[in-house]
């Protein structure tokens, strides 16, 4: 017992469980945090930046800008920003990024399209150019072939392939939604809905909604709920004010322990896994090791 005690403590040592950055937009600079959200420092400035997004497989941060009708990304530390597209767009509002197959999906709210690039900025494709009335957030599900999206102009919420084939509207009769993540180990789907000031969840097919969060349920209120973002490390849901832009709240996945976790201006907002993966050849040193100590503890005993 005391052997895998041991073993405990160093795999603990060598896999370190808190970590995790959050990374958020005022209408002109982006900050880094910490997974509390606390500690924010600008990395990035005059960019006009509100919607965020990260893409591990090359370990960079995406976003888009309504004000300078551009997509760029950059270094997680601020470094190296790239220009990957700034022509033929209207007002984008939203985007995702499928690392594994090389895409970035986007809104455009000013000509009501969702289009795909690749993750240099070619290659552009446009899916939908009919039938969106302002669509907004986007989300992706590379794992069933899907992406979602906000349809703010119709109030619901539309999945489609990821060819752009079988639309179809998943939530409706909802206020002005804005966001939406998923929780795809759960099969879970969160948006915000801004004018009815909620964050809602349900099953990925639309079934079962629930609300999780209200106006009243936030400290000093928050009246328009704008950007979403999963913590599934820490079980957790963060959410930016984009319209007054004056907080950034954080609570459990179900809605409760709500808490605000920055007062500085906040329009978009993402949470990015940093948790360090040990090296195969630490986690095999550190078997060898107790295996080691267990056959010498057997041997003494002898």
């Amino acid at each position: 017992m005391r052997i895998l005690s041991m073993f405990a403590v160093v795999l603990a040592i060598a896999c370190p469980v808190e970590a995790g950055s959050v990374f958020y937009s005022s209408d002109a600079d982006i900050y880094r945090a910490d997974a509390d959200g606390q500690n924010g420092t600008p990395i990035i400035a005059d960019v006009s930046a509100r919607h965020l997004a990260y893409n591990p497989t090359d370990n960079k941060l995406y976003w888009v800008s309504e004000a300078n009708h551009r997509i760029q990304r950059s270094n997680l530390d601020g470094s190296d920003v790239e220009t990957l597209l700034d022509s033929g767009v209207s007002q984008l509002a939203g985007l995702a990024v499928d690392g594994l197959n090389g895409h970035i999906y986007f809104t455009d709210l000013g000509s009501d399209k969702i289009s795909r690039i690749n993750l240099d900025g070619s290659g552009r494709v446009d899916l939908i150019t009919a039938g969106l009335v302002l669509p907004r957030g986007i989300a992706l599900d590379i794992a069933n072939g899907h992406f979602y999206w906000i349809d703010e102009g119709t109030d619901k919420i539309v999945r489609a392939d990821l060819d752009a084939t079988n639309v179809t509207d998943i939530v409706t009769g909802l206020d002005a939604p804005r966001s939406v993540a998923l929780d795809l180990a759960n099969q879970q789907m969160y948006w915000t809905d801004a004018f009815a000031a909620k964050i809602q969840r349900s099953n990925l097919d639309g079934s079962s909604v629930v609300t999780l969060l209200t106006n009243s349920d936030v400290p000093g209120g928050l009246p328009s709920m704008d950007q979403i973002t999963l913590d599934l490390v820490h079980g957790k849901l963060i959410v930016a004010d984009g319209f007054n832009g004056e907080k950034l709240v954080r609570a459990n996945l179900d809605g409760t322990d709500v808490e605000t976790i920055s007062t500085l201006n906040s329009v978009g907002v993402v949470y990015v896994d940093t948790t360090p993966v040990p090296e195969p050849s630490t986690i095999s040193l550190l078997v060898v090791g107790v295996i080691g100590l267990v056959g010498v503890r057997r041997w003494s005993a002898k």
